[in-house]
């Protein structure tokens, strides 16, 4: 996401496809929504997950903040305990980053066409939902063919830039069932059609940084196709 960031303020000059972005729509970054968590990947345990949040009658320290959004919030491939990676929070909502997210989801939804909150690793491009309808069967979105033909088109381009293989569809069918996640909230409560979880390009959680530069290759075509694929779905929104 930093790259595509940097991209896209830089290269507005010498790259055709960004400045016709930049002039038809707008563009917000959080680079890093978990900044407690993350530094303690550096300083500490490098495969941290969670948030850096004491749990009050706990020694264990932190909540996964991609459980703890208060849209169908303990529904499933979530955790009770404190010291579980997986650990959903006291109640929905409880971390200050996820309260953010949601309040800034809420107030900008009527003005955003997609949102993609960028994870690693899986090489895959996930849309909601995570939540299962009942303990048997993954919860399908109303307007799960149009979500499925936007992932399709961007895990497509994403292929095609170096032939890595990728996955796309329901989060909770393609890889399992997660409930109160990011992706799920902004579509179900903020309302923002299309929701999106990319997870990058490996191998594992901490790759070389020599994959640095085919991942943003990769995910920069796939982004270029989901947005103009969206455009065209949608011309009255642009």
């Amino acid at each position: 996401q930093t790259w595509i960031m940097d991209h896209m303020t830089r290269a507005y000059e010498t790259d055709d496809i960004v400045r016709n972005f930049v002039d038809t729509y707008d563009f917000y970054f959080a680079p890093v929504i978990n900044p407690d968590g993350y530094q303690f990947s550096w300083d500490d345990d490098r495969y941290w997950r969670k948030s850096r949040n004491v749990n009050e009658g706990s020694p264990c320290i932190g909540v996964d903040l991609n459980r703890n959004y208060d849209y169908y919030w303990g529904n499933a491939g979530t955790s009770n305990n404190p010291c579980s990676n997986n650990y959903l929070g006291p109640v929905p909502a409880s971390e200050p980053e996820t309260k953010i997210v949601q309040d800034q989801a809420d107030a900008l939804a009527d003005t955003i066409l997609a949102w993609t909150s960028f994870h690693t690793q899986g090489q895959l491009w996930l849309h909601p939902w995570g939540w299962l309808e009942n303990p048997l069967n993954c919860g399908f979105a109303d307007d799960h063919d149009d979500l499925y033909d936007v992932a399709e088109k961007t895990g497509q381009a994403i292929e095609a830039t170096h032939g890595t293989d990728w996955e796309w569809g329901n989060s909770c069918d393609t890889i399992y069932p997660a409930s109160g996640i990011t992706i799920d909230y902004v579509k179900g409560v903020s309302g923002i059609k299309y929701s999106f979880t990319p997870e990058l390009r490996g191998p594992g959680h901490d790759p070389p940084a020599t994959e640095i530069p085919p991942a943003y290759q990769e995910v920069w075509n796939g982004v270029v196709a989901m947005i103009n694929r969206i455009a065209e779905k949608h011309p009255d929104l642009v």
